[in-house]
């Protein structure tokens, strides 16, 4: 679904679905044992709630200053 490359101990943070924990843990296994990618650790953790919905910025709303008069 998404998927960021980041700084610090943890090279990528990917956002996944899957339908059970078996297939998340296929997926898993799956990923680990190619030894083409190189993958040291996968350390799944599973969404239990999402608190705060992000629905964009409100762009609508926003007053564009004109610069010309500068």
């Amino acid at each position: 679904m998404d998927c960021l490359r980041l700084s610090g101990d943890i090279d990528y943070l990917s956002f996944t679905r899957f339908p059970d924990i078996e297939a998340l843990n296929r997926c898993c296994d799956r990923l680990s044992d190619d030894p083409k990618l190189s993958i040291k650790a996968i350390r799944p953790r599973i969404v239990l709630e999402r608190s705060k919905w992000f629905f964009g910025y409100p762009l609508d709303h926003l007053k564009w200053h004109d610069d010309k008069g500068a």
